[in-house]
């Protein structure tokens, strides 16, 4: 672990005081990724899109700017709860990262949703199989 707390199975956080200022920059994924975190999620700006999406290192973003972000961040705390996006994320929480969005799993919750996710998820392979097999979808939503 280095000073950002960068260990494998993260997904980083950064929570910056000025929303405008650039956090960081394409190689700094590349650090990242290297090191086996999992993604980033920020409500401040980065640079390097284009270079990122390449990377296929999960990023959600407050904006962007072409400004450069070196040596004017400062890490302050590490596995501390952060408010992102106008969510609280704390260290042991279940992120979930995809094009679609983000999704947050407190840690208490985590065997209730997970619970409930596999029941949505059954219906859903259910229906869509019905409606594969040549059912309505209003018939395929009926079946139990």
């Amino acid at each position: 672990m280095d000073n950002l707390g960068l260990r494998s199975g993260i997904i980083l956080g950064l929570h910056p005081l000025d929303v405008y200022q650039p956090r960081t920059a394409g190689f700094a994924k590349t650090l990242r990724q290297m090191r086996g975190v999992m993604g980033e999620l920020t409500n401040g700006s980065l640079r390097d899109i284009d270079e990122i999406a390449d990377l296929k290192f999960p990023v959600y973003l407050g904006g962007t700017s072409p400004v450069k972000s070196a040596r004017i961040m400062e890490t302050v705390d590490v596995d501390v709860p952060v408010f992102l996006g106008g969510v609280q994320i704390c260290p042991e929480d279940l992120v979930l990262m995809d094009r679609t969005g983000v999704a947050v799993v407190p840690s208490a919750h985590l065997k209730e949703v997970l619970l409930e996710a596999e029941k949505i998820k059954a219906k859903e392979d259910r229906i869509e199989a019905n409606v594969r097999g040549g059912m309505s979808l209003n018939e395929a939503r009926l079946q139990k």
